[in-house]
């Protein structure tokens, strides 16, 4: 039986970072074998997707600029993890 343990540098986005990989084995017949292990690799974590909904712009009169007021008061953030839908939902205080 192998026991593989893989670990990214950090939990960080970017590119090429390195994974280090720590290989276990176990079974009768262990003791038969010279195993060398692949110590490390690179892979990449890429950016999560997170939809932003619910803020929502106050009308006003005329007054020459372009200045809005927002109300963030139901500001819902959204996220998929895996099969997993995660949502907060910020209240105003």
């Amino acid at each position: 039986m192998e026991l593989i343990l893989e670990l990214f540098s950090d939990k960080n986005v970017g590119t090429g970072k390195t994974v280090t990989i720590t290989s276990s084995y176990s079974g009768a017949d262990v003791s038969n074998y010279s195993v060398t292990d692949q110590s490390s690799t690179t892979a990449n974590i890429t950016a999560k997707a997170l939809t932003v909904s619910g803020i929502t712009a106050s009308s006003k009169t005329y007054d020459g600029s372009t200045s809005s007021t927002l109300d963030t008061s139901s500001v819902l953030y959204t996220a998929c993890i895996g099969r997993h839908i995660y949502r907060s939902l910020l209240l105003a205080v």
